[in-house]
């Protein structure tokens, strides 16, 4: 009898082991799941890190060689400047441009100076981090962008680029 209680204790052990080593199973693939998932949406990121969508789109004119910001320029800023903060992944590209006034090197000087001035209204103002603007001063606006009158190439077009998910 003594036997028989012990083989049931045994087999009553056993079979707990076995429900436990069942269990443990079950935990590991579905952490092994998670990691999978997780790995997979890791991927996607690091493929697309580079990759962006324009999600609005501005102009911000200047006068005849001046490069100060106009109260509409800076209204239009601040709708942007908001935007920008609500996304974190967000960036800002911005290029400056000049009418065919002037030499070649002035010009691109000047939309430098414009470009500059966008970038330090959104970082004084808006408290933009730096690393998030992209900027370049493009020059001379040449025909093969569009039939443009002078006034509308005096101005620096800001991008807002999201990355894609």
């Amino acid at each position: 009898k003594a036997f028989d209680t012990r083989l049931e204790d045994v087999s009553g052990m056993a079979t707990d082991a076995k429900t436990s080593a069942a269990d443990a199973k079950q935990q590991a693939d579905s952490v092994a799941n998670a990691l999978r998932d997780t790995r997979g949406e890791f991927n996607q990121k690091m493929a697309n890190r580079n990759r962006y969508s324009t999600l609005e789109t501005i102009s911000v004119f200047f006068d005849f060689n001046r490069a100060d910001l106009k109260d509409q320029g800076m209204t239009e800023l601040e709708d942007l400047a908001k935007a920008l903060k609500a996304d974190p992944n967000a960036v800002l590209e911005l290029r400056g441009f000049a009418d065919a006034r002037g030499s070649d090197r002035y010009n691109y000087q000047l939309t430098r100076e414009r470009v500059d001035s966008v970038v330090r209204y959104l970082v004084q103002r808006h408290a933009i981090e730096l690393r998030r603007i992209h900027a370049v001063g493009m020059g001379k606006e040449t025909r093969a962008a569009g039939d443009r009158t002078a006034s509308k190439s005096r101005r620096v077009d800001v991008r807002l680029l999201a990355p894609q998910s």
